[in-house]
């Protein structure tokens, strides 16, 4: 890895606020760089109207059961 790292303090967790994020962190990778996001299912993050910055994919995780 590159121990780069990228966060963003926001007023609550929405697909607006999501999207923000989004194309804060996809500006701020350096040319040629393509991102991959690990998320779970929070609804802001598998909702279809969320537009993903074409050099970023998001790869949502599957549930992982616990007994």
């Amino acid at each position: 890895g590159t121990d780069d790292a990228f966060g963003l303090v926001l007023p609550h967790a929405d697909t607006a606020m999501m999207a923000l994020f989004l194309d804060a962190f996809s500006t701020s990778l350096a040319p040629k760089v393509h991102a991959i996001l690990v998320m779970d299912k929070a609804g802001w993050h598998v909702t279809g109207r969320l537009k993903v910055p074409p050099n970023v994919t998001s790869y949502t995780c599957r549930r992982i059961r616990r007994d």
